[in-house]
């Protein structure tokens, strides 16, 4: 009965600045975040669970982030190529650039590096009753986590900018993502091996249908994990 279905509706809001003289041309980093965003967007739109508690927002904590697979194809040459170029010649992006932008994208050591120091900070603090310390309490947690050997022989000024840097760590306490910031890194691996299973499809569509059926219309009534390894 066409009138007791409910299409789902979802909208990506592009938080992006104002044209000034001429078109409102794209960043690459603005383009990777719109492809993530619609990753989001499209399971929930291909959503068919029926029940609230299996929705894709209660989906198990370290497959929180699989759907922002999606942003993989932002950075994919043939993709890119398809819509980016010059504005006002219309060349496509060059093969040069291209190979440019892959290698920066390799040399992300340190940015790992950070993301696991501050996921190991979450942990940490969310591990201890800090609650009758207050901020010093907190703030002590934080000195003696950033300023270890590990951290300190790789980013030795790294502690000094712990009062700041816990200003701007909303993830694990305004988000939902309590002890959960270790999940960005490991969305990492997850959606690499999902973006590998749909290479050198060459047209075939039958490993977007498996994901379609697998994993994007049950919501959180499968286990995203055991997704992956079938799918690879």
């Amino acid at each position: 009965n066409n009138q007791d279905v409910r299409r789902p509706i979802a909208h990506i809001v592009g938080d992006l600045p104002p044209p000034a003289d001429g078109p409102n041309l794209l960043s690459l980093r603005e383009v990777r975040s719109l492809f993530n965003a619609a990753g989001g967007a499209l399971q929930h739109l291909l959503n068919q669970q029926e029940e609230g508690l299996a929705s894709p927002e209660n989906m198990e904590m370290d497959a929180a982030l699989l759907p922002n697979f999606m942003e993989q194809w932002a950075m994919d040459p043939s993709t890119l190529q398809s819509f980016g170029g010059h504005w006002e010649t219309g060349e496509v992006i060059p093969d040069h650039l291209l190979q440019a932008m892959k290698a920066q994208a390799k040399h992300g050591a340190l940015d790992l590096f950070q993301k696991v120091s501050w996921a190991q900070l979450d942990l940490e603090l969310h591990s201890q009753d800090l609650s009758e310390d207050g901020i010093d309490g907190i703030l002590e947690v934080a000195r003696a986590q950033l300023a270890s050997e590990e951290i300190a022989s790789v980013l030795p000024d790294f502690n000094d900018a712990v009062e700041e840097g816990l200003c701007n760590f909303h993830g694990p306490f305004s988000t939902g993502f309590a002890a959960g910031e270790y999940v960005r890194i490991w969305k990492e691996v997850l959606v690499a091996d999902l973006f590998e299973a749909f290479q050198n499809q060459d047209g075939d569509v039958s490993t977007g249908k498996r994901m379609r059926e697998l994993f994007l219309a049950p919501g959180a009534d499968v286990s995203p994990t055991a997704l992956v390894r079938e799918l690879r």
